[in-house]
């Protein structure tokens, strides 16, 4: 007998279908045949009892809801009388009666019988698909019928099982999503509990799963459910990959900084493989009012910078790993002018410099007499561009900046083992 196909399309959504298929056999003399149910096969099958007769199966291949089967014959325990004029409503009460009367013709050499088997497929949506499929059988004795029972049903399992997923792992960054697009095939179903364990249940049916604002690593098992049986189910992996920036001001992680020091940054950033610093002044624009030193720079992993003014800076890291997550960390320093501790505050504010930012010159004015003192002005890499005595008992000296380029300097004035040192800008 060959493939029997029938595709039948709804225009709206079915709670459930009762699907069938009904044989009459007349296995030689019509008369003389028996019907019987094989519950382990899920097999029908009428016979003649004769030494030598054969036997006629029917069988349902796919899995069902619900199972209907009734064995019938003209007698008058037979579920309907199918022999005379089987109406539409005597066919709705066999295919979805269950299974009830699962012999016929079994007294004396046997009668003309027939069966029906069928299945109840529920919650049929627009559009979707679904199937149920039946074997015709045949064989010289009981125990060839069932093998061929087991031989259709196997055969038509490795039919219509699909190919399990390929195995996968997912590499994201934390807090990020991932989509994961499992192949072979285009429908799949998602577990984060083992398939086999009781009560698991997928948490999504598609083509492919999104996974939010993942932070740690997790184990997926992916069903192929493509066709009428499922596949065998395939871990995925999503590996959460680590990445953390810091870094250390100095070895001490001072909250303040003396402005005539370098300052080293140490990057301490774990799985980091790229690094960009963003040192900002207050509101100035990042890396403006910073010098990077000794050949490092704004990407180096641990750069060595001085600072052109005073005040608030807000020093930032953003690392990269080598699959592109990013991470930043930033913390705040101080910066100010150092002053000995012999220098007092009340000391301190009787100096004065001024215009600052200069153009020509510079003044330097104190009240308190001062004893021999040396003046140093170094430029923003800390080389020294001139060094000018300043005479014990005079209060105040002028300073010729014409021959200075424009940019951020410092002053340093040293005297009897103190010292005062202020930022300066020149400008042109």
């Amino acid at each position: 007998m060959s493939n029997i196909k029938s595709k039948i399309y709804f225009k709206k959504n079915l709670d459930s279908l009762h699907a069938g298929v009904f044989a009459n056999w007349d296995i030689n003399i019509a008369d003389e045949n028996r019907a019987r149910w094989d519950s382990t096969h899920q097999l029908a099958y009428i016979y003649d009892p004769k030494p030598s007769g054969l036997y006629g199966g029917l069988q349902l291949l796919t899995p069902v809801e619900s199972l209907s089967y009734q064995a019938l014959d003209n007698s008058d325990s037979s579920p309907v009388q199918v022999f005379d004029n089987f109406t539409d409503n005597e066919k709705r009460q066999l295919l979805s009666g269950g299974v009830t009367n699962i012999n016929a013709g079994l007294s004396g050499s046997g009668k003309n019988v027939a069966h029906l088997l069928a299945g109840r497929l529920p919650n049929i949506r627009l559009g979707e698909t679904k199937t149920i499929a039946f074997a015709f059988t045949a064989g010289n004795s009981l125990a060839s019928l069932q093998n061929s029972a087991l031989s259709a049903q196997a055969r038509y399992r490795s039919l219509k099982t699909p190919p399990a997923p390929l195995a996968q792992q997912v590499l994201v960054c934390p807090g990020t999503s991932a989509r994961i697009f499992p192949s072979p095939g285009s429908r799949f179903a998602f577990y984060v509990t083992h398939p086999d364990s009781s009560g698991s249940q997928p948490i999504h049916v598609g083509n492919s799963l999104e996974l939010q604002q993942l932070t740690v690593d997790q184990t997926l098992y992916v069903i192929n459910v493509d066709s009428v049986f499922d596949s065998d189910y395939t871990p995925v992996q999503v590996k959460v990959l680590r990445h953390q920036a810091d870094f250390k001001i100095a070895a001490e992680e001072p909250s303040n900084w003396p402005v005539e020091q370098a300052l080293s940054l140490e990057n301490t950033s774990i799985n980091g493989q790229s690094w960009q610093w963003l040192i900002r002044h207050e509101d100035a624009p990042a890396n403006q009012d910073v010098i990077f030193l000794d050949n490092s720079t704004a990407n180096s992993p641990n750069p060595r910078v001085r600072f052109t003014k005073l005040g608030d800076y807000e020093i930032k890291l953003i690392s990269q790993s080598a699959q592109a997550c990013q991470d930043s960390m930033s913390r705040r320093l101080r910066v100010f002018a150092e002053l000995p501790t012999s220098l007092s505050p009340s000391t301190t504010n009787s100096w004065q410099l001024y215009p600052n930012p200069a153009r020509e010159q510079l003044v330097l004015q104190t009240e308190e007499r001062l004893g021999p003192a040396e003046i140093y002005l170094y430029d923003q890499l800390g080389r020294l561009q001139f060094r000018q005595p300043w005479p014990a008992g005079q209060s105040q000296i002028t300073i010729s900046l014409t021959s200075y380029a424009a940019g951020g300097y410092f002053l340093k004035i040293q005297e009897q083992g103190r010292a005062f040192v202020r930022a300066v800008q020149i400008v042109k």
